[in-house]
């Protein structure tokens, strides 16, 4: 079994918020998750799953927590992004925390698909902090360059993560779509593209700032 213990670690200069709430806990704190197809288990620390989470928080509250009692099975959650929110719960690090610029040699743009689970994360269990420093987090990186200096923007599979996991008017999904609108080409453009994507998009570019017509304008 994987266990995460609260350790005093210096906050990551890319949290968007530092807690000053004082957290103190002992072993007797804990419940465990099983997550993924896998089951793997790993044991937290109820009080810092619950400080940002209404939904952690009303599950300890409705299942009467008894410590060392407790199991949460997440079967559609795979193990990697769990850590990487139960991290950020402990000590507010992104996974991205280590890229640093302006430009950066091992960054590749793939790193934006961990960002894209773990905002589904927040918005799953209605952790506002993370969703917050998460949306924070893309934009600083999408100010680096990859080795060759090329700035890279989110991709198909991270906008698809987006939306799937998110409603009409959402914050991150109104990012993906400015971003796209700044960055992007008409060859980016795909079937495969989420559609409600492409209507945000279309709706975007149609509202944005008029520029000189290319065809005579019509009298009314």
């Amino acid at each position: 079994m994987d266990e995460l213990h609260p350790k005093r670690r210096k906050i990551s200069a890319s949290s968007t918020q530092t807690r000053t709430a004082t957290r103190h806990f002992d072993k007797a704190d804990c419940f465990v998750l099983i997550v993924g197809s896998e089951r793997r288990e790993i044991l937290v620390h109820a009080n810092y799953m619950a400080q940002e989470s209404e939904v952690f928080k009303d599950w300890l509250t409705e299942k009467g927590f008894i410590p060392n009692m407790n199991t949460l099975v997440l079967p559609n959650i795979d193990h990697a992004t769990m850590t990487d929110y139960i991290t950020f719960a402990y000590i507010e690090k992104l996974p991205t925390a280590h890229l640093v610029g302006p430009v950066c040699e091992t960054f590749t743009g793939d790193e934006y698909l961990s960002l894209a689970h773990l905002y589904f994360l927040g918005e799953r269990f209605q952790n506002q902090t993370l969703k917050q420093a998460t949306l924070a987090e893309i934009r600083r990186i999408s100010t680096l360059l990859d080795i060759d200096t090329v700035a890279t923007f989110p991709g198909l599979e991270d906008i698809h993560t987006i939306y799937r996991g998110t409603c009409k008017g959402d914050p991150a999904r109104r990012l993906m779509v400015e971003m796209i609108a700044e960055g992007g080409s008409g060859q980016w453009l795909t079937p495969e593209c989420n559609q409600s994507f492409i209507l945000d998009l279309a709706r975007k570019l149609l509202n944005r700032g008029r520029e000189p017509l290319q065809f005579p304008r019509r009298s009314m």
